[in-house]
């Protein structure tokens, strides 16, 4: 409890002197920003060299706190992201396996969406949503294996994207090609 308390002073003292400054600051430009200003440069130097110090150290330290924070956030959801598309990765390289029993793709199914629920990012959800659909609905006599290998690739592509990689370099099917050897 007293931990918690005190994370939250630690927390709250520099927004609370931040929002102080920023009040004197206002209260300094009187009714206006010119008058304001005109009071700011009536002070000495040797006040005001100080106070802009000040006013530059809590704006940056409360920036890089922000800063940190989102990165944390984005670091935290990035790994979670990995090991849901880690098991889509693992499906597809398993896929023959896991296609010789329905019984057996329900339950990698309901093995993978938990995670993919709670943190794939939209569009992998849509591919994957969209791929899932097309093995379940398409019928197999009638398939063609390239429309299964492209939407293959795309599911792939979207996951890297959401990883936050550039795709912009890779050539067609080029990703398949590490799963497939004879891919044209």
């Amino acid at each position: 409890m007293f931990r918690r308390i005190l994370s939250m002073f630690s927390w709250l003292l520099p927004r609370a002197i931040g929002f102080a400054l920023a009040c004197g600051a206002f209260y300094l430009s009187g009714k206006g920003l010119i008058i304001g200003w005109k009071h700011l440069i009536s002070l000495p130097k040797e006040v005001l060299a100080p106070m802009f110090a000040l006013i530059g150290i809590i704006i940056t330290t409360i920036a890089g706190k922000l800063f940190d924070k989102n990165n944390e956030i984005q670091t935290r959801m990035r790994e979670k992201k990995a090991a849901g598309y880690r098991q889509i990765i693992d499906f597809l390289v398993n896929m023959k396996q896991y296609s010789e029993s329905e019984d057996t793709l329900a339950v990698k199914y309901t093995e993978i969406m938990p995670d993919l629920v709670l943190w794939g990012g939209s569009d992998v959800l849509n591919e994957w949503t969209e791929y899932r659909y097309f093995l379940m609905f398409e019928n197999i006599s009638d398939m063609k294996p390239i429309e299964l290998l492209n939407k293959t690739d795309k599911l792939l592509l979207t996951i890297r994207k959401d990883m936050g990689h550039n795709n912009s370099r890779l050539k067609a099917k080029s990703l398949l090609r590490l799963f497939v050897n004879d891919i044209p």
